[in-house]
């Protein structure tokens, strides 16, 4: 529970998970994850679409930094397209 609320400790886990990722022991997903999760708290953007949020009963994306680009960019790190994972999510 103290990474739901803790935003400097959310960044350190941040730092540690990046470097897990860049030595292969992670799946770079847990890091975007997290990084868009601190951008949502932060009122910002995020960059990878993970971060999601109800409207009119069906699951929608947080604001996006980059719209126009968020597949490609996805794409390039091994995610799913955002259209399946908006699919998925809604399927239940």
């Amino acid at each position: 529970q103290r990474l739901e609320n803790d935003l400097p400790f959310q960044k350190e886990c941040l730092f540690a998970l990046k470097r897990a990722v860049d030595r292969e022991e992670a799946p770079f997903e847990h890091y975007a994850t997290l990084l868009d999760k601190i951008k949502k708290e932060e009122n910002l953007p995020q960059i990878y679409g993970t971060q999601v949020c109800k409207k009119e009963g069906v699951w929608a994306l947080y604001k996006v930094k980059d719209p126009e680009k968020l597949d490609s960019l996805r794409k390039s790190k091994g995610l799913m397209p955002i259209s399946n994972y908006l699919e998925e999510l809604n399927r239940g």
